[in-house]
């Protein structure tokens, strides 16, 4: 969503391309960032879920792709993260998060260099803040279901691969502040 709504479709030229090539995906970005409307043309329609709130059959495999491409990156993010916080114990709160000392501080604080394989390809680049930071978000709501649903949402991520996933552990929390990451 991040690079098809921020970079591709607010941008005159490549939205017009966008649209003209693919207009679904298109659509979709704009569905993403309305959240109370189904779809733009029709917004006066409610919202629907699938009965019991069972996702669709041809959800699954969407889900499965994402968790093994996406998870490798993620845990090994969060496996520097965690280093990190390893080598640099006494770190207070509210210590603003930048492993490398010499850089400037910016929007996106490297954590270090993390390797991850991704569809048998080996992967090197910078661990970010940010993405810790998000999936802290992402398990605090996992975390808040109530007994029944989390036993639902384990059973389906059990069933689309996304265990190794939410199994990964953060040493400390973040938190956002003054457009900051810092530690809480």
């Amino acid at each position: 969503m991040t690079m098809l709504f921020a970079h591709i479709s607010r941008d005159p030229y490549s939205s017009e391309i966008m649209k003209r090539i693919s207009p679904h995906v298109f659509r979709w970005t704009e569905r993403m960032n309305n959240r109370n409307i189904v779809d733009a043309e029709f917004p006066d329609v409610a919202p629907a879920y699938p009965p019991d709130d069972t996702p669709p059959d041809t959800l699954l495999p969407v889900l499965a792709h994402l968790f093994s491409d996406c998870a490798p990156e993620t845990i090994a993010t969060i496996d520097v993260f965690n280093r990190w916080l390893d080598a640099h114990p006494d770190l207070p709160p509210g210590t603003q998060i930048q492993a490398d000392p010499e850089a400037l501080p910016g929007a996106h604080p490297r954590l270090g260099e993390i390797e991850f394989v991704q569809r048998g390809t080996s992967f090197r680049r910078q661990g970010f803040a940010s993405a810790v930071y998000h999936f802290q978000r992402l398990m605090d709501v996992i975390n808040s279901l109530d007994a029944g649903d989390r036993t639902k949402f384990d059973a389906l991520i059990s069933s689309v691969g996304g265990e190794a996933l939410l199994s990964a552990h953060f040493a400390r929390r973040i938190k956002f502040e003054f457009y900051k990451y810092l530690l809480a």
